[in-house]
Order: C-alpha cells, then structure tokens, then sequence
C-alpha cells in the first residue's frame, strides 16, 4: 500500500490546482474529499449550498467539504471544529506583469529547502495540509479520542466569505454542535523566520462606497473655477480625511492592549461615472463631476456597527472639508460596497486565560517543543463568522509564512507539521475545552 502524502506532496498538489474561478473551487473541493476518502480520514461529505444563499446561483454551484472524525467512524458534527479555505487569489490580477514564472508549481527554496514557494502555499493550502495530515495521524487511534472532530473546508473566502456563511446556514448548519474551533488560515504580514503563533482574534471589515460630487465642466472654464468647485480637490481632502479619523475603542484592557485600532483607509478611487468605474476617459476635454472611492474599514471594536462607523467617517470628512474651504452641501454620499451579497465581518478577540486558548497553547507546547507566541490577528478571514453565528471560543494556528497574496508567497513546511501534530493531539486531552478561567 503506498504511504500517505508528505506535507510538500500535498501541499504541491494543492498549489497546483487553480481555485480562484468557481469551476476551480467546486474542483479543488472534489479533490479533497476524493482524496480523504481513498485515506479513510473520516466520513467525507460534499455540501451544495442551500438554494437561497448568496451566490449560490454561481455556475457550477459552489461545494463545502466536511470530514468527520470520531470513534464511532459516523457522520456526526464534532465537538472541537477545525476549519479553513480551499479558494484562492488570482494570481493574473495580483502578480505583477513581468512575473516570468509558474504560480501553480511548488518550488522549494535554494538555500532552504523548509521553504516552499507557490500560489496559495501559505493562504491556505498550509493550512489544509496540516487538518489532512492531523487526520493521518489520528486515523489508527480514534477509538481513544476523548473529543470528537469535524475538519470544514470552504470556498470563497478571498471574496464575500460566502462559503461560510452557506455552511452556517440555519437550516443545515454544518458547525452545529461545535464547542470549540480553530482556524488554521494565515496571519497576515508575518515573515518566513518569525516564532510560531496563536492568534486568539481578528479585526472585522466594512466596504463603503462614496461618491464626491462637484461640478462637470470643460478643462478650459476649470482651468479659471475655484478650486473648491472641482472634484478632485474635494476627493482629495476626503482621501486625507480618512487618515486622520479615529473611532472609539473597547474598554477591556485585553482589547486595547492586543486588538490593533479601527481605521479606514482609501482602497481604490477613479473619476468618472460612480457606475461605470472602468471608463476612466474624459472625453471633449472635461473635468468629470464625480469621482468613486471605495474604502475599507478594518474595525478592531465589535461594539460599532456600520451606522456608527458611517457617522463617525461623515463627521471626520465634513470636518476635514470645512477645513479645505468647502462648504457646499452635499458634497459626497454614501453607498453600500460594491456587489455585497453577504453580511460584513465583525471582529472577534478572545480572553487570553480563556481555557481554549491556553489549551491550544500548551498542546503545541507539549507535543513539538514549541511554546508559541500569542497575540491578536491583524488581517480579516473567516473566523470572525463563526464566533459571531456560533459563540464559540475559536483560536487561530496560522503556519509560519510571508508574502501572501503575491508572487513571493512562501511557507515554512515544518511548520504545517508542527500544526498538525498540535490538531492530532487536541481530540485525546481530558479536560474540558471551553470556560473562561479569571486572570492570575
């Protein structure tokens, strides 16, 4: 019988899989749950998305993939969930043009061979690696298990979240009965020789679209218009309003010390037709009368909601506009993100005595050597879903990597291993999972 993938194999096989298209998500889905079946990893489920969750209506309908892991060897929901992401960034739109390589080939590093190169190697095929190996392991020894598991994989993560919000549907929740998670999907902006992590939190993001308005008009009457009147000094100073706007923190000492600040920050913006972003000509020498900005608001506060947030970014703009001189009225409106199908991600940050969490720390203590480091998330994923649709405690084992969503992305393999002896181990510890233990 041949032997159970090496992590670099399955990590290679991922990699070279594209699944940034919905034929590549519902295909890298079929592979992995052909490939836990021929492993006998678990009892393996494909779940369609319920009919009236968003995107849904994609061609082909998009799959979530579950494997169970217990001593009865049954399709049951598990009491510790494990979940992650199978789609990724295109890589057309995120390398740059002069990139003269193979993004779905997996290239170990030169100088150390630890280092493996490819599209998604770290965001998230690491992560999927480390579940299915941590299946591996346990598979010869699940009659001892003292906590059952069920591994969730989901697709449109880099998008909307959508496939977690279908696999939290109320009418077929798939995390149902979970009563602690753990997230093995990247940390954001970490490099390839930091010190292993445990992140026990993540900041929400809100997507707006505002639209500045001024006047239209030819380039030859602009070129004698006040300044104020014209478009692109009103987005400019909205722009720089942005960077100075401040929002209220929580209270609680572990938010304010761990949970990085809410901000916004002027993601895209272009001139022209707020509806036609694309056509960014200015025909007949004319100075557009409207301009689009798309902003991002990464919230580090679960408190403020999106009213709050859209008040507190329209009193820093009009501030900021008096400041420049402009009075007019109605200089700029809101409007929803884009194309937003799904609701927006709340952030989350769990105690750190929280008993999951120093769980999960001295796992990985006892089972690799390793004590790792933890400390709150600082880009936005899917968890934040799952702690807010399910209240459970939820940690995060990101592998040790650098350069996501580029063309130098990288992960250090003994770092998927290193995670995956943790999650083996996880299932077989007495004790409970879940309560919040008071501070020393």
């Amino acid at each position: 019988m041949p032997e159970f993938p090496f992590a670099s194999g399955l990590l290679g096989d991922l990699v070279s899989r594209e699944s940034h298209t919905p034929h590549g998500e519902r295909a890298i889905a079929e592979y992995i749950a052909q490939l836990a079946k021929r492993w006998n990893l678990g009892v393996v489920n494909v779940h369609e998305y319920p009919d009236d969750a968003p995107f849904a209506d994609l061609d082909p309908p998009p799959l979530n993939v579950t494997i169970d892991i217990n001593s009865e060897n049954i399709a049951k929901p598990g009491e510790i969930l494990e979940f992650g992401h199978f789609d990724s960034i295109d890589p057309a739109t995120h390398y740059p043009p002069e990139y003269q390589g193979d993004p779905y080939q997996l290239i170990l590093d030169r100088n150390d061979r630890d280092i493996a190169h490819g599209l998604k190697s770290a965001d998230m095929a690491a992560g999927i690696v480390s579940m299915l190996l941590a299946a591996w392991q346990i598979k010869e020894h699940r009659s001892a298990m003292r906590h059952s598991v069920r591994i969730l994989l989901v697709g449109g993560e880099e998008g909307q979240s959508h496939g977690i919000y279908a696999a939290l549907d109320s009418h077929n929740n798939l995390a149902a009965g979970a009563r602690a998670a753990i997230s093995t999907d990247i940390e954001v902006g970490t490099q390839i020789d930091d010190v292993p992590l445990i992140c026990i939190g993540r900041p929400g993001r809100i997507g707006l679209r505002l639209i500045v308005k001024g006047k239209g008009m030819h380039v030859g009457k602009a070129c004698g218009a006040h300044p104020t009147e014209l478009v692109a000094y009103r987005e400019a100073a909205v722009k720089l309003a942005l960077h100075d706007i401040t929002f209220p923190q929580r209270e609680e000492e572990h938010f304010r010390a761990l949970m990085p600040k809410t901000a916004a920050v002027a993601r895209d913006w272009r001139p022209g037709n707020p509806e036609k972003r694309t056509e960014v000509t200015q025909q007949n020498m004319s100075v557009p009368g409207a301009a689009t900005i798309d902003i991002d608001v990464v919230n580090g506060n679960p408190a403020l909601s999106s009213a709050d947030i859209i008040d507190i970014i329209r009193e820093g703009i009009d501030r900021k506009l008096r400041e420049f001189g402009i009075t007019s009225a109605n200089v700029f409106e809101f409007r929803g993100e884009s194309g937003r199908r799904t609701p927006h991600l709340k952030p989350y940050l769990e105690h750190p005595d929280h008993t999951w969490v120093k769980t999960v720390a001295e796992c990985m203590s006892s089972t690799t050597g390793v004590r790792p480091m933890i400390k709150a998330g600082k880009g936005t994923a899917d968890e934040g879903a799952v702690v807010h649709g399910m209240g459970i405690p939820t940690v995060i084992l990101p592998p040790i990597c650098e350069g996501e969503h580029t063309a130098d992305e990288c992960v250090r393999i003994s770092s998927i291993e290193r995670n995956a002896r943790t999650l083996a181990a996880l299932p077989f510890l007495e004790g409970p999972l879940t309560h919040v233990e008071p501070s020393a």
